[in-house]
């Protein structure tokens, strides 16, 4: 690599969801096929937890969740000015307008309905990443 060049980052992203299944999905997809750097959380608890510890550029958040809701957690992350800048983009089964009005008014950045491919989320991942990015050189 020529001096001056640093090679590109892939995005750390923490996927939040109760759901097994729907963890294992995206965190197989964005780890394997898109090499993304990758960490779950069951929970919001977990999950801002691990935000401390491990700073993702990304949070996918499912917004009903046991504990602590993805609405309280979002909330909380942009409360806080050490994760305000954080892009939250949830996936959610509530596509209903209040639940996706309630989600950007807590600081949402993204609200995708399930069921949404891997792929799908990938572009959202890539839209938000370069976007922050770019607003870091300025």
């Amino acid at each position: 690599m020529s001096k001056g060049r640093t090679q590109k980052r892939r995005p750390r992203v923490l996927i939040v969801d109760d759901a097994e299944d729907n963890r294992a999905i995206y965190a197989e997809y964005l780890a394997f096929t898109q090499r993304f750097d990758v960490e779950t959380a069951v929970d919001g608890v977990d999950a801002l937890e691990k935000v401390g510890v491990r700073a993702p550029d990304i949070v996918l958040m499912d917004l009903s969740l046991p504990r602590l809701d993805g609405w309280e957690t979002t909330r909380r992350l942009r409360a806080d000015p050490k994760t305000a800048h954080i892009c939250v983009i949830a996936l959610t089964g509530h596509g209903e307008a209040q639940y996706v009005d309630k989600a950007r008014a807590v600081g949402v950045d993204e609200v995708l309905i399930k069921p949404v491919l891997p792929q799908e989320v990938v572009k959202e991942i890539d839209r938000h990443y370069a976007a922050s990015l770019h607003r870091s050189s300025e």
